[in-house]
């Protein structure tokens, strides 16, 4: 347990130590920042049918795609690259530890940007306290059902980045893989959506439907209060099965 600690540690120390990971933490917020603001005034011009914070979290994709390969690019890449991790391996700590420290220090980062992002409304409703009388930015309700929803697929998303950081010796091109995958998943349930309406005919069963990994509708369900058990199982099982591949790519570069 020490030695899983001081792993997880030191891997927080090279996270933090990481110049990609700045960047992409500032591009988070600045994007989350800009989005919110973008919103507020949409929402004090017009009058929406759709919660602000509903709108507000249905767009955490855009930022997710810049954040998630900013902080999980390097973790395996760059030390397959310097054959640092091959001294790694020497240390009497198992694969599934380093795996398990990095993906956790990943997870932890990611949540706590986001949290981060989540004081933009309080700012908001400090700075312009008109405007938070006349319309509620985030009711609780909502705002524990969207990060509820972002806490359970970033651990997807951050298992997504560490396999494919697992597969190349190369930061930038692990970081676009994890980037056209994350993508792809993000696109993926509402396209099927569209061409199932134009086709007039269900491509599947039910448990298959694009509505049922559709990222936007699931995000927009679990800020009503939703809560969808096949989506929870979705991405808990989505996460355990992109691990256990870059289990087993990072195995192979061990022999």
């Amino acid at each position: 347990m020490k030695r899983f600690c001081f792993l997880c540690a030191n891997e927080a120390r090279l996270l933090g130590y990481s110049s990609v990971s700045h960047i992409g933490a500032a591009a988070f917020l600045f994007a989350m920042g800009f989005l919110f603001l973008f919103l507020l005034e949409e929402y004090t011009r017009f009058a929406q049918s759709e919660l602000l914070a509903i709108a507000f979290f249905k767009a955490f994709w855009i930022p997710s795609l810049l954040i998630i390969p900013a902080i999980t690019a390097s973790l395996f890449a760059e030390r397959l690259g310097d054959r640092s991790f091959a001294s790694l391996r020497i240390l009497p700590i198992r694969l599934s530890s380093i795996l398990l420290g990095d993906w956790l220090v990943a997870y932890a980062y990611y949540l706590s940007l986001w949290a981060i992002a989540m004081l933009f409304p309080w700012m908001a409703q400090v700075l312009f306290p008109e405007i938070g009388r006349s319309m509620p930015f985030f009711p609780l309700s909502c705002a524990l059902g969207g990060y509820a929803f972002i806490a359970l697929s970033g651990s997807f998303f951050i298992a997504i980045g560490l396999f494919c950081s697992s597969l190349l010796r190369s930061s930038l091109v692990s970081g676009v893989l994890s980037f056209a995958f994350l993508l792809a998943h993000f696109l993926s349930g509402e396209g099927l959506r569209q061409l199932e309406a134009l086709r007039g005919k269900s491509f599947g069963p039910p448990f298959l439907s694009p509505d049922f990994y559709n990222v936007f509708l699931q995000m927009e369900d679990f800020c009503r209060g939703i809560i969808d058990t096949r989506v929870i199982a979705f991405y808990l099982a989505g996460t355990l099965f992109f691990l256990f591949l870059a289990h087993l790519m990072l195995d192979r570069h061990s022999v």
